[in-house]
């Protein structure tokens, strides 16, 4: 049966030092990258994101990820929604319908490159095919 994720994410700059030179990175809820997404093929996803950049707008698009009956939750500022202004909270929702590793990134400006990325997992309801000892996703960035 279907469930319900729900997160909610704090997005902001704050100084990292990923390559231990001290950066102004975007975080979300103090990490970057930020958090994965853990969901079930079929749940309902609910990001409530507040954006306290100050002085920049904001859209996220969830890369994969199809926006059957929610286009206006795609992320892709200026095409599908409005960007989220500073000091602004928004909700977005949708099914994930097909298992798998998924990006979710900033559409905004080089929001991306300073930080505002992370992963999508959602899991198979069938049980998988073959045995393993673990799943480790992995994600890149060159800072």
């Amino acid at each position: 049966e279907a469930g319900v994720r729900h997160y909610k994410w704090e997005v902001k700059y704050e100084y990292k030092s990923p390559d231990c030179y001290k950066k102004l990175v975007i975080t979300i809820n103090g990490k970057s990258p930020g958090p994965t997404i853990q969901a079930q093929e079929g749940d309902t996803v609910i990001v409530e994101v507040n954006n306290n950049l100050l002085t920049e707008n904001l859209a996220i698009h969830w890369h994969g990820i199809r926006q059957i009956g929610t286009p206006w939750f795609d992320g892709t500022e200026g095409v599908t929604q409005c960007p989220i202004l500073p000091g602004d909270t928004f909700v977005y929702q949708f099914v994930v319908d097909r298992p798998g590793t998924y990006l979710y990134h900033a559409h905004y400006g080089m929001q991306r490159e300073a930080g505002l990325y992370g992963m999508i997992r959602v899991a198979p309801n069938d049980p998988e095919p073959f045995s393993y000892d673990f799943d480790r996703s992995i994600i890149l960035n060159d800072w």
